[in-house]
């Protein structure tokens, strides 16, 4: 998954519906091992992270 062109992290599916975020840089440690519902909801995450890091903020729906 990337943010801004930057590689934050993978989505894992889990046996179930649900799938981990793995971050993959220091800024995103905050969602490692973080369960969402899909794949859509851990990059509103992510992309939520940054911009919150940026000072904007940005609403998402995560599980």
């Amino acid at each position: 998954m990337e943010v801004d062109e930057t590689t934050v992290g993978i989505v894992i599916r889990d046996g179930g519906n649900d799938y981990t975020f793995i971050a993959a840089a220091a800024e995103f440690y905050p969602l490692d091992q973080r369960r969402f519902a899909s794949p859509a909801a851990a990059q509103r995450a992510a992309l939520a992270l940054a911009s919150n890091r940026r000072g904007t903020l940005r609403s998402f729906a995560a599980r």
